[in-house]
């Protein structure tokens, strides 16, 4: 992850710091922590090993779950992305997009514009931007409903790496972030 000066505390790749009032109808942010063991060799002749735990913090913004009812009229991920590559348009620039899914059965899926930075030396993920229309889509249960975690992992790399050969793709807001990543698998697309 990229870090920015604390003089500058604007996100990387150079867009400018939101407040965190930004979007606040949309999203939300989550505080997180979590500890790491990490063995350390001493110097000493008999080469004792010290174990420290440190704790690791840094925030996310993540937009908050729709109601139960998600109607949207695409029939597959890629019907979803290509409506959004031919009516969404942005034009600042965005570290990560990030298409993120539910686990089954209820499966939904979104879309979010991402920026990384560090304020006051922790390290932030920003939602920069996120669809007008059709944020949430809800992958229908006659495509993807019967296929068990793993299947429906597979299936949607696969779709989503199918998507990005194409045109339309190659000529929308998308290919001009510096990766694509899902919450399955980081950096499924990159520059």
């Amino acid at each position: 992850m990229m870090q920015a000066s604390k003089k500058d505390l604007s996100f990387i790749p150079g867009g400018t710091a939101l407040p965190l009032t930004y979007l606040s109808r949309c999203t939300q942010i989550g505080f997180n922590s979590y500890n790491t063991k990490t063995d350390f060799m001493d110097d000493r002749p008999n080469d004792e090993t010290e174990r420290r735990v440190e704790t690791v913090q840094y925030r996310t913004q993540h937009p908050i779950p729709p109601s139960s009812r998600v109607v949207t009229p695409f029939k597959s991920i890629q019907e979803w992305l290509q409506f959004l590559c031919e009516h969404e348009h942005h034009s600042e620039p965005v570290s990560e997009y990030m298409i993120a899914f539910s686990e089954p059965p209820r499966v939904l899926a979104y879309l979010v514009g991402r920026n990384h930075g560090i304020e006051q030396g922790v390290p932030v993920t920003r939602i920069v931007f996120q669809p007008k229309q059709y944020m949430w889509f809800k992958l229908p249960t006659k495509k993807y409903g019967g296929l068990t975690r793993q299947q429906l992992v597979e299936k949607i790399h696969s779709e989503l790496k199918e998507f990005f050969t194409t045109e339309q793709f190659k000529k929308s807001f998308l290919a001009r972030g510096y990766n694509i990543s899902t919450n399955f698998q980081e950096d499924i697309w990159s520059l």
